[in-house]
């Protein structure tokens, strides 16, 4: 793990989240494999901190549920299963299609630009090849949607399903051609949307939830399809991919 993280780094004011960033992108980017311990005495030796920072990342990786401390181990990065990836996309798509039901008549002409704004702010990463600006992209899409529902509460949960299925969603953004089906997914949503026809709007949000599942299972390595994971299930770990 300390291979991926080795380099220098210009620490700022809060060395916390900055250690937090670091290694999350490094969980996203496929760098540190799901299961693999978070050692406090490495992870200080690779950033050049002391323990009372990491610690504290530690912690902060729990919060984005990237992280899971386990009996006798310590801290993992949080383990994924087939189960777990189910678990996470059914609730999106119990959510999803609340929103968007919601949303569909709340949207403006000026939300619908803002959504063609980020589809092509999304094409432009994705022909530069720049993955990170295609994720953001890709959020930033979504929580437009959100904050159309005005629903509070819908939008916070929808926010933490979403964290809960970032670690498992890196898998399905590594698959060959992903950020072209996701465009073309976004299109529809906004045809949809501009055309006023929220049932289909409806029907593209589930369907894009939908690939994006089917992505992930088709990517996740063999070992992960096992519906048993042994004692870290027994600590509800299989849901919270």
């Amino acid at each position: 793990m300390n291979s991926a993280l080795q380099g220098h780094y210009d620490l700022p004011p809060s060395v916390a989240s900055f250690v937090a960033d670091a290694i999350e992108a490094s969980i996203l980017d496929g760098n540190i494999a799901p299961g693999t311990p978070l050692l406090q005495l490495d992870l200080a030796a690779s950033f050049g901190v002391s323990r009372v920072p990491v610690r504290d990342a530690l912690a902060i990786l729990e919060q984005r549920h990237l992280a899971v401390r386990v009996p006798r181990k310590g801290v993992i990065v949080r383990p994924i299963t087939a189960q777990s990836v189910r678990d996470v996309f059914a609730a999106r798509r119990v959510l999803e299609t609340e929103i968007t039901r919601l949303a569909g008549p709340r949207m403006s002409r000026s939300d619908v630009a803002a959504l063609d704004e980020i589809v092509d702010r999304q094409r432009g990463a994705s022909l530069a090849g720049d993955l990170a600006a295609t994720r953001t992209a890709d959020r930033e899409f979504h929580a437009t949607v959100w904050r159309a529902c005005g629903n509070q509460v819908l939008e916070e949960l929808v926010e933490t399903v979403w964290r809960r299925a970032l670690q498992a969603r890196g898998y399905g953004h590594r698959t060959p051609g992903w950020s072209d089906r996701s465009i073309a997914r976004h299109e529809r949503i906004v045809a949809a949307l501009r055309d006023g026809d929220t049932p289909a709007a409806i029907a593209a949000a589930v369907a894009a939830v939908d690939a994006a599942e089917s992505e992930i299972l088709a990517a996740l390595p063999a070992r992960h399809h096992s519906t048993e994971s042994g004692s870290r299930e027994r600590h509800g770990d299989q849901c919270n991919a």
